[in-house]
This record gives structure tokens, sequence and C-alpha cells, in this order.
């Protein structure tokens, strides 16, 4: 079935607090202290909580080859404020 959307993929987006944007591999770190590894965040994910830093790495990685799909969406949130804080 064709869908009636044009797909994006997931591109930049900014508000004035935030920019939504793809992941890289420096958000590793930040992503898993920040709620990859919380309990009370993954309970509404797919993924039980990281144990260590390297399943966020090897998820991040996957979604960095998934953006080659305009139809995959995976953002990133950092503050306009503190771009090097990814929340």
């Amino acid at each position: 079935m064709e869908s009636k959307f044009e797909q994006k993929g997931t591109v930049t987006l900014e508000t004035a607090r935030l920019v939504l944007r793809r992941f890289t591999m420096k958000d590793a770190e930040a992503s898993f202290n920040n709620w990859m590894s919380d309990k009370n965040v993954t309970r509404f994910l797919t993924w039980q909580p990281y144990e260590t830093i390297g399943y966020a790495r090897g998820t991040i990685a996957r979604w960095i080859y998934a953006y080659n799909n305009e139809n995959f969406y995976q953002w990133a949130i950092v503050p306009v404020a503190n771009p090097s804080r990814t929340l």
C-alpha cells in the first residue's frame, strides 16, 4: 500500500529551546546515563534497562546505519542553550 505521506527520515527539527537531530556515537554516554539505563524510562520502551554503555553504543550504531532509510525516525534531543548535552 502506498503511503499518503512523503517520508523524510530523521531530519533536524528546531524549536526555540530544543534541537531534535540524528544520534551520533558521541551521544552514547549521555544517552546511557540519562535514560537508556533507567528502569523508569525503559519500562515504556521495547528493551530492559541497559547494564553497560556497550549496549547503548550498539543501539546507536544500528540507528546511525538505519538513517539511510527515509522511513526511519529516531531523534536525539538537545537543548539549544547546551548543544553538547543530549537529553
